[in-house]
């Protein structure tokens, strides 16, 4: 799997914005509070959460929630290494990611002990964008600007969320910090098309590797024999070398027929995307609320 880096911005909001915890909030009207020492607490989490949820995604300006109808981000940068069979740099603007509206909420865990919550849902994620790409995936190179967009269906996500507790020196309350979090998904499919790609050359994109068993050798069930076109591939040997030439229009067509292979590769950074989101919803919103509002001690 890759290494590789990702950031992003919000639409009309700092992500890394410093929380004026001077202006504490109650809990909106919308979600309930759980007591701490409540042994169904996960059971009323839930009720809660899913009660609340389509007012929580409409975006709550008060509370520092953006809408996720659709969840607007201004640009997504991701900076793959080089290690793997991926390595590129891309740049994604004005991106829309839809699907939020149709997020089945499975099951909420909170451990209060441990200071930790865990979401289970699933949802689709349908996302568009401008993007901008040099590199290579699956060993292929690939160059272009134009629009994009990837659809992921019936994704089964998973977010745990660990967090400490700090005290406002204005009011003397506690409020949750996020310390750290996670995020798991497994989608059960994947489809993407981008337009443009290799800056609309519509006849050839290319590359030279040294042989095809070696960089290639994954993927060699998928290739055609040498020197046959193929609508997705044209592989042409010569004497000391291999080309793998892929046309612009067929590119597309051929990360979709691997993409289980494709989200091994970029699965940590769209992750990595998506768990950030997350952070916002979560983070920001429980940097405003006293502790004792959102998970009380009952009397």
């Amino acid at each position: 799997m890759a290494a590789g880096r990702v950031s992003f911005a919000v639409a009309g909001l700092f992500i890394l914005s410093i929380v004026n915890l001077g202006q504490s909030l109650s809990l909106p009207s919308y979600v309930k509070g759980c007591s701490r020492n409540d042994p169904n607490i996960n059971e009323c989490a839930l009720k809660s959460g899913r009660e609340g949820l389509n007012n929580i995604l409409n975006g709550d300006k008060k509370y520092r929630i953006p809408s996720y109808k659709p969840l607007r981000i201004t640009q997504i940068v991701v900076d793959q290494g080089g290690g793997g069979a991926v390595g590129l740099r891309s740049d994604l603007n004005d991106v829309a990611i839809y699907g939020f509206d149709k997020i089945v909420l499975n099951a909420v865990r909170v451990n209060i002990s441990e200071r930790r919550m865990e979401l289970d849902l699933n949802s689709p994620i349908n996302m568009q964008a401008k993007y901008n790409i040099s590199g290579k995936i699956l060993v292929l190179p690939i160059v272009g600007n134009g629009d994009m967009v990837f659809n992921l269906t019936n994704v089964h996500c998973v977010y745990v969320f660990h967090y400490d507790l700090e005290i406002n020196n204005s009011d003397g309350k506690e409020y949750v910090k996020l310390r750290e979090s996670t995020f798991t998904f497994e989608p059960e499919s994947f489809h993407i098309e981008m337009t443009n790609l290799f800056n609309g050359d519509k006849t050839l994109a290319n590359d030279t590797f040294p042989t095809i068993p070696g960089p290639l050798a994954r993927y060699t069930d998928r290739l055609p024999t040498l020197g046959i076109f193929h609508p997705t591939l044209l592989v042409t040997h010569g004497p000391a070398t291999s080309r793998l030439i892929v046309p612009g229009d067929n590119m597309n067509r051929f990360l979709n027929e691997n993409w289980r292979d494709v989200l091994k590769e970029l699965g940590p950074v769209i992750g990595d995307a998506i768990k950030k989101t997350l952070d916002v919803l979560l983070g920001q919103f429980l940097e405003v609320v006293p502790y004792d509002d959102v998970f009380p001690i009952a009397e």
